[in-house]
């Protein structure tokens, strides 16, 4: 007795031509490799009549060690979002279809937040979600369903994310003197921390001005003051008056173009008394 695909996109795999025996042939292995609904099945043996089943569907069995999953890109700025990716595959390497819950778990470190994700699988056999962390560090993902841990890395991915600082924030940097008071021809330092607007350190390279303005007598220079962050985002310089009076101070960071500081640092000041 013969047996083939009459209806159907899949292959017929096991042994599709068992001997009859007293009438009755027995097909005990046989599975097709393709996901799909409306199969159906033809049998037939020398000159008899032959005859089909009723149409039938094959769901695809999720198999964690033959998907994958990743992460789209391997750096990304605090705030901005990364693509956490898996794509769901059968025994046969076909994609399951809708409805697989996948688990994204991160594993944080030097200070990431990102949280842990789950998201459902749509009819390729795919599913995406996106997230980020407002904290500069790195996060490593794995990826689960319930059939297990998925170990494999998708083409053109990552496992891993490393935040990096965004841009320089007015609101969460800050400016400052370290001397209310000073004898006249001594240096006060000026200094400032750059960081972006989740309050992390931006790092080297960003320029700062300290606009100096003189009252009642003192002459501490008036032009522009300026110095870059160092790695650890803070830059300082100094300067003195060489008589009696007082000199406020402003900070601005960036060039050409200049955002000025609104805060003051934790135990400095906005100006100097020289005596």
């Amino acid at each position: 007795v013969f047996v083939n695909i009459k209806s159907g996109s899949g292959n017929l795999i096991g042994t599709t031509n068992p001997f009859a025996n007293s009438g009755v042939a027995t097909f005990n292995n046989l599975s097709i490799d393709t996901a799909g609904s409306g199969y159906i099945l033809q049998f037939s043996s020398g000159s008899l009549q032959g005859a089909i089943s009723d149409p039938f569907e094959i769901t695809a069995v999720p198999v964690a060690a033959n998907s994958v999953f990743g992460v789209d890109t391997n750096q990304q700025v605090v705030g901005a979002n990364v693509t956490y990716n898996a794509i769901i595959r059968d025994v046969n390497s076909n994609a399951v279809g809708a409805g697989v819950v996948v688990t994204f778990t991160m594993i944080n470190q030097s200070g990431a937040n990102t949280p842990n994700l789950t998201c459902t699988t749509a009819f390729d056999g795919s599913c995406s979600v996106q997230s980020t962390s407002t904290i500069i560090g790195t996060t490593t993902v794995t990826a689960s369903i319930s059939a297990g841990n998925i170990p494999n890395i998708r083409n053109t991915y990552f496992d891993n994310t490393t935040w990096l600082p965004g841009s320089a924030d007015a609101n969460e940097s800050s400016f400052g003197v370290n001397l209310a008071t000073q004898t006249a021809g001594e240096d006060v330092t000026y200094s400032a921390i750059i960081k972006d607007e989740y309050g992390n350190l931006v790092g080297a390279g960003v320029p700062v001005i300290f606009s100096l303005t003189n009252s009642n007598g003192a002459t501490a220079p008036t032009g522009l003051l300026t110095c870059d962050t160092d790695s650890n985002s803070e830059c300082s310089i100094t300067a003195t008056s060489d008589t009696t009076g007082d000199t406020s101070v402003s900070a601005a960071f960036g060039f050409p173009k200049s955002t000025s500081i609104i805060n003051l640092t934790q135990g400095l000041f906005d100006s100097t008394t020289w005596e």
